[in-house]
């Protein structure tokens, strides 16, 4: 997630709401790393997300 921190508001929990409710949907075997990541480049009152999704299926 990433946010600019000259924002006069800070980025709060209640504000990240739809993504923790999308990740705690997703299966228990799913890992989940969050992270946050201050770029001046967005603009005030906006943040970003990006998800990176990969799998490999073990065969046995």
């Amino acid at each position: 997630m990433y946010f600019n921190r000259e924002d006069k508001q800070p980025l709060e929990v209640q504000e990240m709401r739809a993504l923790i409710d999308f990740v705690s949907e997703l299966p228990e075997s799913v890992y989940v790393i969050w992270a946050v990541y201050p770029d001046d480049t967005i603009k005030n009152h906006e943040i970003r997300v990006a998800i990176l999704a990969a799998g490999k299926e073990l065969l046995r």
